[in-house]
């Protein structure tokens, strides 16, 4: 996915990117509230299947294992893991800057909070 080109102007620049995080934050929660339960479940996908046109001696079915190890099932849970351990670091940033900018102007204003 890419980005426009942002503006020149600073304000432009500060819309812009205010814009881009409310959506992109909104949409990383909803997708995040989504794979709550999928994180658990094996894929639907097709499993992708070898050449060999022989059946397998021997094999049985292990529904549990097969959940455990599916490896598209591991890249959902890796990859919201993954969001909320950023999504978590991004607001202790932000958070971070708000109290930075907020004693700046205070210190700027003579406005100290009691």
């Amino acid at each position: 996915m890419t980005q426009p080109q942002l503006p020149q102007t600073e304000r432009e620049r500060l819309e812009t990117a205010t814009r881009h995080l409310l959506v992109d934050l909104g949409g990383l929660v909803s997708l995040l509230r989504e794979t709550e339960d999928t994180q658990w479940t094996k894929s639907k996908a097709p499993i992708e299947v070898d050449d060999t046109k022989r059946r397998a001696q021997g094999s049985h079915t292990d529904p549990t294992g097969d959940t455990t190890t599916d490896p598209k099932r591991l890249s959902v849970r890796h990859q919201r893991k993954r969001s909320i351990k950023e999504l978590t670091s991004i607001s202790a940033k932000l958070h971070g800057l708000l109290g930075d900018l907020q004693r700046a102007v205070d210190k700027h204003t003579g406005n100290f909070p009691d």
